[in-house]
């Protein structure tokens, strides 16, 4: 085996659910786990459910919507590759995955990369703009799902609803289409039951999907995260039609990744980072998996550091932001509060900004224009960063760039804080109020002034605003609590207070 082909051998076999120690099991979906996920989804359900009561209020069978048949009734002039279905306007295309370098220290239990894309053509995008990217389902678990449906023969479908007639392979629509992770909704548990030989487990979903089985929908499903998989391997005698399964899948949705560049004329090369995800899936124990996107990443990154000439090609769209970009008037400054990931778009604010002021300082005359406006050379509004991340190391390339950068800015600086090291300052919230005067200094300087967060909306965001609020009530900007908080307000509406946030779970 050549090279190369044991290289495409790597790339196409691995799997995404691979086991990982940290704090415990990281949990797969090979057929040695398929008795340890069902004992817990049992147990739960006999603690939880009363088998002899009769369901209540069941949801609604999913209508029939595609078409499945065998390779004998295919007509050949009439087949497509399955391809992905994007959910907006824009256009996809392909893009060559050409680099990936790891920014967390190494042997991390939450690895940080960072990678470039390279389109075919040039994409214009602005700081702050995302890209939608596809990644597909891994083949070894479509391949165990068609397994546990009895599927030994390649099968063909039709999307009865579309207005194009298309006919696709099975295989590869499952691989591209349909989301086999996302929570399964009652009406595929219903659907499911109604395919159960045996009696016992045929109540167990019929009882789950409807009313009373509520609660343990809920910790089975919300908080323990257990798939479609899952529940066809824990009940064995349920033998749904693949066309009836199809029918309740979702479509698969794209993961949107804030590109952690700087659009360039002469550059395709688009910047990406993301920190790999594990969550748990059932609930008061400590067995994890790897998030679907970022397991797919994790592994390419991985594979693409020891072999960077590899063709790895993924397909991505732009996804323009309405509101979360710097402003192009060098007078206004503006204030970057961030955590983690939440770095990448603000790498691309800083160096849109140094750029645009190198440009202003190469003018010919003593006057620059901007706006329309001709501002003396001497006026130029600083910037600030405040980034909070775990240890020190981390980030470390981006973090020199952005010094860089920021050190040839007027009056502009950059904040660091570290939660796993010893040291009074925690996290980016206790950052800020360190710095409370300097932050009020700047936010109060000009009457445009703007404030950008990006990071987690469930903790971090909610923090940076209350510590804002604290440190204009502190620093007797206001007189208290609530004319600060109609202060934030007044920012948010004129759009100087604009985040960029995500929700976990």
């Amino acid at each position: 085996m050549s090279e190369e082909t044991g290289l495409s051998f790597r790339f196409e076999s691995m799997n995404i659910y691979d086991k990982v120690m940290e704090h415990g099991f990281i949990v797969d979906y090979l057929k040695s786990d398929c008795e340890l996920i069902s004992k817990y989804i049992w147990a739960t359900i006999g603690s939880t459910l009363d088998l002899d009561t009769l369901p209540s209020r069941l949801p609604s069978l999913p209508p029939e919507r595609y078409r499945v048949f065998p390779k004998e009734a295919l007509v050949k002039d009439n087949i497509a590759s399955a391809s992905f279905l994007c959910p907006s306007s824009e256009q996809l295309f392909e893009a060559k995955l050409s680099r990936a370098k790891l920014l967390s220290l190494k042997n991390s239990t939450k690895p940080i990369w960072h990678f470039e894309v390279e389109p075919e053509s040039s994409v214009r995008y602005l700081p702050g703009d995302a890209f939608g990217i596809f990644v597909e389902n891994d083949s070894q678990l479509v391949s165990l799902l068609l397994e546990r449906l009895k599927i030994n023969d390649p099968l063909y479908m039709k999307d009865t609803k579309s207005v194009s007639s298309v006919t696709v392979e099975v295989f590869s629509a499952l691989r591209k289409q349909f989301d086999l992770f996302s929570t399964p909704k009652k009406s595929l548990l219903r659907l499911l039951g109604e395919f159960c030989v045996d009696d016992r487990e045929e109540r167990a979903l019929l009882l789950l999907s409807s009313d009373i089985g509520r609660d343990t929908y809920r910790t089975l499903f919300i908080r323990g995260r257990v798939s479609l998989l899952d529940i066809l391997m824990a009940f064995p005698s349920c033998e749904p039609p693949l066309q009836r399964v199809l029918d309740c899948l979702p479509f698969l949705t794209p993961r949107y990744y804030s590109a952690s560049s700087c659009y360039e004329s002469d550059s395709r090369k688009i910047d990406f980072v993301f920190s790999l995800v594990h969550y748990p899936i059932f609930s008061e124990k400590k067995w994890m998996r790897r998030g679907h996107a970022t397991g797919v990443f994790d592994r390419i990154c991985n594979q693409l550091e020891k072999w960077p000439k590899h063709n790895v090609r993924l397909t991505i769209f732009h996804h323009p932001s309405l509101y979360f970009h710097p402003p192009d008037n060098l007078q206004i400054p503006y204030l970057m509060i961030c955590a983690g990931t939440g770095l990448a778009p603000f790498r691309g604010f800083v160096e849109a900004r140094r750029r645009h002021y190198e440009k202003w300082l190469s003018m010919e005359d003593g006057l620059a224009a901007v706006e329309g406006e001709l501002v003396e050379r001497t006026f130029v509004g600083p910037i600030y960063l405040f980034f909070g991340c775990r240890k020190i190391g981390e980030f470390q390339d981006y973090l020199e760039e952005i010094e860089t950068d920021i050190s040839f800015l007027p009056d502009s600086k950059l904040f660091v804080c570290y939660s796993r090291e010893s040291g009074d300052v925690k996290y980016v919230q206790d950052l800020l109020k360190k710095q409370a005067e300097q932050v009020c200094n700047l936010i109060f300087s000009h009457s445009s002034s703007c404030i950008y967060v990006c990071g987690d909306g469930a903790n971090m965001a909610k923090g940076v605003q209350e510590s804002l609020i604290d440190i204009f009530v502190n620093e007797h900007i206001f007189g208290n609590k609530e004319d600060a908080k109609n202060f934030m307000k007044e920012l948010s509406d004129e759009r100087r207070y604009v985040q960029d946030i995500w929700f976990w779970g």
